[in-house]
């Protein structure tokens, strides 16, 4: 009886990982060159995506300034003249 209950919640087990069926993860010393330089580059493209982002929201920010103050320059050109057309 008991055995029964547990084989119909069997699905909802939760499975433990099978860590034996993956490779295990090695230290810096026992990569092989071509493994070492790609973890090396990886980062190198990681810093480089990192840098062009804040160089890209730099430029937008500022562009974005730029716009604002040239709305309010014609805006308060622009206003004022509409206003005493009345």
């Amino acid at each position: 009886m008991k055995n029964a209950s547990l084989a119909r919640f069997a699905r909802f087990r939760i499975r433990r990982p099978n860590w034996h069926d993956h490779p295990s993860v090695r230290s810096a010393d026992q990569l092989t060159l071509g493994e070492r330089l790609a973890d090396r580059r990886e980062d190198q493209i990681s810093s480089e995506l990192a840098r062009h982002d804040f160089e890209t929201n730099l430029q937008a920010e500022q562009m974005i300034e730029q716009i604002r103050s040239l709305t309010i320059e014609i805006h308060a050109t622009v206003v004022p003249a509409k206003a005493n057309d009345r």
